[in-house]
């Protein structure tokens, strides 16, 4: 779970994820990576970390969401068979969860597909680009392919995780991507939208066409892996 700038919400997205695991009885450890944030937000997880031992707090640079991403893939895909990445924003709510993780024996890669509330313009033209740039290069098979709520086989995606240069802008991408190419047994599953209250959405700081032209070369680049 990438955080920046999210203390307004953070506690409520942690009470929300730690009530639906402990309810499934899952074995798990949630891994926030604060991400530079300049607001409480850390001091907010270390306190939040003092008082559950479910989740652990790994203090960063700011590099922005896709290198955080990319970093827990490739810290903890060693740790458990499942991995799963959400953000921080409480877009998508931990509610839908149960529904993954019932479907997890017949896949190696379950993505959600947002629907509900329209999500900002900005947001909506990264997502069709996105999207366009993984059927060109890889093929149909996964609509919401930069959807950050993903459950995946660990041991399938593992070198795949190691083999992406550490300050790739959308390694979501290239993981969509590679479950594609490589025939996964994958699932979507459309999960409510909102869009955030609260936070800070750091796709702003980037212009639209530098994020998808860094998303092509990238992927381009990585379609061999």
């Amino acid at each position: 779970m990438p955080v920046y700038n999210e203390a307004e919400i953070i506690v409520t997205v942690l009470d929300d994820w730690i009530a639906v695991l402990d309810e499934l009885g899952c074995d798990y450890v949630v891994h926030a990576f604060n991400d530079g944030s300049t607001d409480e937000s850390l001091g907010i997880l270390q306190d939040y970390a003092g008082r559950c031992t479910r989740v652990q707090v790994h203090d960063k640079a700011n590099a922005g969401h896709g290198p955080t991403v990319l970093k827990g893939y490739k810290e903890f895909c060693d740790a458990a068979p499942w991995l799963f990445q959400v953000d921080s924003d409480n877009e998508v709510r931990a509610a839908m969860f149960p529904k993954f993780w019932e479907q997890r024996q017949g896949y190696d890669f379950i993505i959600g597909r947002r629907i509900g509330e329209q999500r900002p313009l900005i947001r909506r033209i990264m997502s069709i680009g996105a999207a366009m740039v993984v059927r060109v290069i890889f093929g149909k098979g996964v609509h919401d392919v930069n959807c950050p709520y993903r459950l995946m086989r660990a041991e399938i995606f593992r070198d795949l995780y190691r083999a992406i240069p550490d300050d790739t802008f959308s390694p979501n991408l290239v993981v969509a991507g590679y479950a594609v190419a490589s025939n996964l047994r994958r699932l979507e599953i459309p999960i409510p939208y909102r869009t955030r209250k609260t936070g800070t959405v750091s796709i702003r700081k980037l212009s639209i066409i530098r994020a998808i032209v860094s998303s092509v070369i990238e992927t381009i680049r990585l379609k061999r892996v």
